[in-house]
């Protein structure tokens, strides 16, 4: 199978913290999931964060919306 061309999505968008007991750091992805890789679940990316490389997933949210998941780790650096 073919690879699929890189390509390369810029925003800053605010670090915000879930509410109740698993309460998960993450940003939201501005743009839309959908028209971009052609599906509205989970989406794995490779990103970077703070100049950090991340291997994550966007994640559906019941809005609609994708949020990127930050664990402590990344938080940290």
């Amino acid at each position: 199978m073919a690879k699929k061309p890189e390509q390369t999505w810029k925003f800053t968008a605010p670090l915000e913290r879930m509410t109740g007991r698993f309460a998960w750091s993450y940003v939201e992805f501005p743009h839309n999931v959908k028209e971009l890789f052609g599906k509205r679940g989970e989406v794995r990316v490779k990103c970077l964060v703070n100049g950090v490389a991340v291997d994550r997933a966007l994640m559906p949210t019941k809005s609609g919306r994708h949020i990127l998941v930050l664990g402590g780790d990344l938080r940290r650096q």
